[in-house]
């Protein structure tokens, strides 16, 4: 009898039931969040348990815990394009009835920790609840442009997915996306105020603020 297999089958068992749908992080992919609860408040990666028309779905998802500004991003980049019409596409479920989710294309870095309500990305998506959706965001690369950042993001707390994902260069005369993404600019600043006075705390009273995960957890 072996009895190293007998314990180990129990293990796996209990670690499947724990985390049975464990999302899988592409290659070559980016991921960042902004949250009160931390950076890895959102799960972000491939949805093992759905697909669009037999392909892989991208998604972000996150708890009923996270804020009207708190954000998950699934990131990819790309070099090059100046003084180009771009487009970022993909069709795009939704089920977020307290959130916003889709997508956004920007040229430069994306970095959720600076963003405000005057350099939001370019951005297309839907809040409450939506099937497989087609969605676009087309925008025009300055001259000056070293970095495109694009992706799926999800404002709030529920879940988005995207897939049969496409980037490519379009005519001069597809229409540009005007909206943003969806996060209301008075409470986006509130927020930013907020993380600036407890910072300014931090270094008028002495009480400073401590190195995170010095311990190397995962």
């Amino acid at each position: 009898m072996d009895i190293k297999a007998l314990i180990a089958a129990p293990l796996v068992a209990a670690v499947a039931l724990i985390n049975p749908g464990a999302f899988e992080k592409p290659a070559q992919w980016s991921y960042s969040s902004s949250s009160q609860f931390g950076p890895r408040a959102y799960e972000i990666g491939v949805d093992p348990q759905v697909t669009y028309q037999g392909r892989r779905a991208l998604s972000v998802r996150g708890s009923d815990k996270q804020g009207p500004v708190d954000m998950g991003i699934a990131l990819q980049y790309a070099g090059g394009y100046r003084g180009q019409r771009v487009r970022f596409s993909a069709v795009v479920r939704v089920a977020a009835p307290d959130g916003w989710g889709g997508l956004l294309l920007q040229a430069g870095p994306e970095a959720l920790q600076h963003v405000n309500a005057a350099s939001l990305p370019f951005g297309t998506g839907l809040r409450g609840q939506a099937e497989w959706t087609p969605m676009s965001v087309v925008i025009d690369v300055p001259q000056d442009a070293r970095t495109l950042s694009m992706g799926l993001i999800l404002v709030g707390s529920g879940q988005v997915w995207a897939s049969d994902l496409k980037f490519e260069v379009v005519d001069p005369a597809t229409p540009l996306t005007k909206e943003r993404v969806g996060v209301d600019p008075q409470a986006l600043a509130e927020a930013a105020q907020r993380r600036r006075a407890a910072q300014e705390k931090s270094l008028s009273d002495g009480s400073g603020r401590p190195p995170a995960n010095l311990q190397l957890q995962p």
